[in-house]
């Protein structure tokens, strides 16, 4: 995600299988970077700063950018531990910025 303005961003990620029910969905953000290839670098040499995470068992998480500022990268890694498929959805929830 490229930040388009200075500012915080809040956003919630949700994750349904195809019947509709809510399934486990876990993220790490990274970041910030000045370019997606230097968030591929840093991630793979394990340098990369960790911005927000969770793993837990719900079906939506909450992730923040604090202070971001415009033209920098984020990068979100995104999985869940039951290993189900489904659509992932990104709501925008708060903040002064977008990506």
């Amino acid at each position: 995600m490229q930040v388009q303005n200075p500012g915080n961003l809040d956003f919630k990620l949700s994750k349904e299988n195809a019947a509709g029910n809510g399934i486990d969905v876990d993220f790490n953000l990274l970041g910030p970077f000045n370019s997606i290839a230097d968030g591929c670098v840093a991630i793979a040499n394990g340098t990369a700063p960790n911005v927000d995470c969770s793993y837990s068992i719900s079906a939506t998480e909450q992730a923040n950018i604090v202070g971001a500022q415009a033209g920098q990268f984020s990068i979100m890694q995104l999985t869940n531990y039951s290993n189900q498929a489904g659509e992932i959805t990104f709501t925008n929830t708060g903040g002064s910025t977008a990506t």
